[in-house]
């Protein structure tokens, strides 16, 4: 799977901010206020 499009980056390499938002996106998580 293409970095762009694989979620699990997100907890096992160091991403720049906008692709962990995008993972955190893919991974259907939201803040919960």
């Amino acid at each position: 799977i293409h970095t762009s499009r694989n979620p699990a980056d997100a907890l096992t390499k160091s991403i720049p901010v906008n692709k962990f938002q995008s993972a955190l996106e893919l991974l259907k998580l939201v803040k919960w206020d």
